[in-house]
Order: structure tokens, then sequence, then C-alpha cells
């Protein structure tokens, strides 16, 4: 990634294309002839090799196009960038970068990730496996049904299905339902494809973690100048998603003071409810001082 000056025997630093400009770097090239930034990225790896590093705003970033350097980079060095910089979109959008995969790396997030490895682990997941059958089977009968419906279905002439749209829903449906223990709540937002399928807030969240703000690249002006107000939304849509978190803490909240029936079973938010109980709550103690029990329920659930 970096090789030694024949002087100094210091690592020599990656090299950088050509034509930053002060303060927003090499924003400009980005944007150049309108191409997607991994067209640019590739063709800048074929004059400087294999790792290089652009100055996004105020902030450089480390381009690998290798998997020698990648494994490198996530293996050999994996605490180095085991930690995802500060972006608006987790910051409004994932509880002040609290949920698990945008926690800095730490001791709260080596704890979080100990959880997640024994609650999601083989054999865990082998224990809910009805669960998966029993939504397999509900998605199954829809299908059925949507046959039978139709007419050209009774017919016996066949009913066209996307089923790009229904392995989607099937897999929405087994996620939430293995999260949170119930699939209500799950209305969809109202648009085509894929997106139309996943609650507004969840469709949204995806939209704008692939978007930037201009506070990513050029930190002093956050919280004062929100160009194409990318960030304006994301607080909105971080304020809906927590509503729809609540919403299912409260539910659980209400269940977990009522007698507890037979064949009850703990989903994940239960579970770390009960980790967050009582003086074993390690995890609690180690989240930042603005983030109480209920924040790393829900954030560690979405």
């Amino acid at each position: 990634m970096s090789s030694y000056t024949e002087l100094s025997g210091k690592p020599a630093p990656a090299p950088e294309p050509q034509g930053a400009w002060p303060i927003i770097g090499h924003l400009p090239l980005l944007r150049r002839g309108n191409k997607p930034a991994y067209v640019t990225f590739a063709e800048l790896a074929d004059k400087l090799g294999p790792a290089f590093i652009v100055r996004i705003g105020l902030n450089k970033a480390l381009v690998v196009s290798s998997w020698e350097v990648a494994k490198e980079c996530f293996t050999t060095n994996d605490e180095i960038f085991a930690s995802r910089p500060s972006a608006a979109g987790p910051r409004h959008m994932c509880y002040h970068q609290t949920m698990f995969g945008f926690a800095p790396y730490g001791e709260y997030y080596r704890e979080l990730r100990k959880i997640a490895n024994h609650e999601l682990s083989t054999s865990k997941l082998q224990l809910v496996q009805h669960m998966w059958d029993s939504e397999i089977n509900t998605s199954v009968k829809e299908l059925h049904e949507l046959y039978v419906s139709k007419p050209e279905g009774g017919g016996g002439n066949g009913v066209s299905v996307d089923l790009r749209s229904w392995f989607a829903k099937l897999s929405l449906h087994i996620l939430v339902k293995f999260v949170v223990g119930t699939t209500s709540g799950l209305d969809p937002a109202p648009s085509e494809g894929i997106a139309g399928l996943y609650p507004k807030p969840i469709a949204e969240f995806f939209r704008l973690m692939g978007v930037s703000a201009l506070s990513d690249a050029l930190p002093f002006l956050r919280g004062w100048l929100d160009i194409g107000g990318n960030e304006k939304q994301m607080k909105k849509n971080g304020k809906a998603l927590d509503a729809m978190m609540e919403k299912w803490l409260q539910e659980h909240k209400t269940r977990s003071k009522s007698t507890p029936e037979a064949g009850d079973e703990q989903d994940f938010m239960d579970v770390m409810m009960s980790i967050l109980v009582g003086d074993n709550n390690k995890i609690g103690k180690l989240s930042k001082p603005q983030v109480d029990d209920d924040t790393i329920s829900k954030s560690s659930s979405l």
C-alpha cells in the first residue's frame, strides 16, 4: 500500500491525483463529465495503482482497487479500518452512530459485536426455524390465493408473479419477525418497485444512506448550510424511524409486564432489553452519555 523512500526509510504516502482544490479537494474531479464515482475511481486506479488517496473536501479517503490491498486493510490492519467516518446519514438516522454497523470501534462496539455474534449464531437461528417456515407458508398461501382469484389463473393459464418483489417481501417479514416478533406496522411505502414493499421510513433510510450531505465533506458547514436539503430529509426520516422503533419497544415493555404464557418466545428486542437491565448492564455503561438504554435497544434492533 505504501513504499519506503530510499533517503528517510519512512513509508511514502499513497499517491494522490493532481488537481485538488483548496478546501473542496477533489470534489470537482468527481463531478467531471457526470460519470459515476466508481468509473472515475477505476480510471484513476489505472493511472495511480491499486491504492490512492482522494480529498473529499477536508477529509482524505483511501481508494482500494485490488483484493490483495483490501485483504491487508481488513485483516492485518483491521482495527485501523474498523471505524466508519462520521457522516450525516448515520448521525441523524442511526441514533448518533449507536447502531452496530456504524458505531466507532471501541469497547462499546466490541461488546455489541459479542452480543450479535451470540444471538445470531447458527445454533440460535436454528431455534427459530419454525418462524421462517411460518412466514414462508403464509407467503406461498398468498401466491395460491392470487392464482385462484385471477380469472386467467382459475382457467389453468397461470398468473405472472414478480418473484423479485415476492422474495423481497418474504425476506423483510422474516427479518422483522425475528427482530421484533411481529410484522405489524409494515405498511408499504406509496412507490413503485422494490422500495414500495418497505415501510416508507425503511425505504427512505436505504435511499438516504446512499447520498451525501455537504457537511460530510466540509464539516464547518454543519448546522447552517444544507445545499440540496439532504440533511433535512435525513433528520425527518430519523424521527420517522424512531417513531416506528419506539412503537415496537413500547409493545415489548407492555408485554413484559404481563404474565408470560406457555410457548412465548423472546425475539431480538426482548434479548436486548433483558441485557440492559440490572447491574450486568455493561453495554449501557459503555455507551455515549446522551444515549439511554431504550435507545440502545432500538438502534441494535434497527
